[in-house]
C-alpha cells in the first residue's frame, strides 16, 4: 500500500491498552461507527477514533462498563509515570483531551 509523501506511518499497538498501556489487554470494545459529529472533537480525537476497534485492560474495562469517565481518566493518568513531572497547566490539558476523547468513545460504544 502506497502511502502519500510526507505523511507519518502510524504504528497501532495491539499488545497494550489503549487507555493505560498496561500489556497484554484482554478486552476488546467495538465502536459503533467511525464517524463523529463536526465540532464535538479536537482533530486529533477524531484521528484516534477512526480505529473502530479498541484493547482495554481489566482495570481499564471496568470503569468502561461502569461509564466512569472520570475514573477512567484519573486511572489513565495516574498510569503513565511522565504525567506527574508535568506542570498543572499541562496536566490540565492531558486531562481535558483525554475526558473529549473517552467521552466521545464511551458514547459510540457498540451495544452487544
Amino acid at each position: 500500500m502506497n502511502q502519500p509523501r510526507n505523511q507519518p506511518r502510524v504504528h497501532i499497538d495491539r499488545s497494550h491498552c489503549d487507555f493505560c498501556n498496561a500489556p497484554n489487554p484482554r478486552f476488546r470494545l467495538d465502536l459503533k461507527s467511525q464517524t463523529f459529529p463536526a465540532g464535538t472533537a479536537i482533530e486529533l480525537i477524531e484521528v484516534s477514533l477512526s480505529n473502530p476497534e479498541w484493547l482495554a485492560c481489566s482495570a481499564c474495562f471496568e470503569f468502561v462498563a461502569r461509564h466512569d469517565l472520570t475514573g477512567l481518566v484519573a486511572w489513565a493518568m495516574s498510569s503513565d509515570p511522565l504525567v506527574p513531572a508535568l506542570g498543572s497547566a499541562d496536566q490540565q490539558r492531558i486531562r481535558s483531551y483525554l475526558t473529549k476523547l473517552y467521552a466521545s468513545l464511551l458514547d459510540n460504544l457498540q451495544r452487544n
